[in-house]
This record gives C-alpha cells, structure tokens and sequence, in this order.
C-alpha cells in the first residue's frame, strides 16, 4: 500500500470515528463501528459475518433488517459498498474511483433490472386486463 493510500484510509477511519462518537447509541452506531475498518473491496466483510457481529452486541437483528439498515446508512451518504458472491460482502469505498465503480457496476446494474421488469408488468398487465382497464391506472 502506497503512502497516499494509507493516508487516505487513515482519514476516513478518522472520519468515521468522528462521526460514530457523535452518534447516539443504537444500530446505526453498532453497525458502522463493526465496518469502519473494512475499506475498499478486498477487505470487504460478508453479510453473513456482519449480521453475527451485530447480534453478539445484542441487537436484535434479521438479514432483512441488516439490509434495510445500511441502505438508509447509504441514503445517509455513508459510502458503504457491497457485493454479491464468493469474497463479497460490505465494506467502505477507498475513494472515489472505487465508488464510481461500485455505482457504475452494482447500482446502475439493479435501476436497469427493476426498469425492465416495470416494463414487462405493464407489458402483461394490459395483456390481462386490457389497455383501457381501471386496473391498468393503478400502475
């Protein structure tokens, strides 16, 4: 790791501390201290292991629940990261350019999923009840 690089990750951890010092305690606080130090994709920690954490410290937690939580985490404007698969999992953006392909990869992926299947609803909706249906304003 370059000297740039660990300056960086020492100024988020800094960031981060700071700000989770400042929080009351609850979830949010519990689930940022157990990823403050999981920067950048490679040290990313699986949900999995996540969740187990939190629960040890007594919250009460589903996988759902885990979820939910860290996306309005992100709705925040944390930079929390995640990806699928084996060696996936949450972690912090290292800096820019690692969110930009988090954004470019993983979130414009899922907007363009969730349009195409918008699009194949309405598709079969009005293939069922027809294009002038009452049912059809709904969507």
């Amino acid at each position: 790791m370059s000297r740039k690089e660990l300056l960086a990750r020492v100024t988020l951890i800094k960031h981060l501390n700071k700000r989770i010092k400042e929080m009351p305690s609850g979830l949010d606080r519990e689930i940022l201290s157990r990823l403050r130090y999981q920067i950048g994709k490679d040290n990313a920690v699986p949900r999995e292991t996540l969740l187990a954490m939190v629960k040890v410290s007594g919250f009460p937690i589903t996988d759902r629940g885990l979820r939910d939580q860290i996306n309005a985490l992100k709705k925040d404007g944390y930079p929390i990261c995640s990806t699928g698969g084996v060696g996936g999992g949450y972690y912090f953006a290292e800096d820019w350019a690692e969110l930009e392909e988090y954004i470019e990869h993983e979130l414009i992926s899922r907007i363009a999923d969730l349009s195409e299947q918008r699009k194949a609803l309405q598709l079969g909706a009005k293939k069922l009840w027809g294009e002038n249906s009452p049912q059809i304003n709904l969507l």
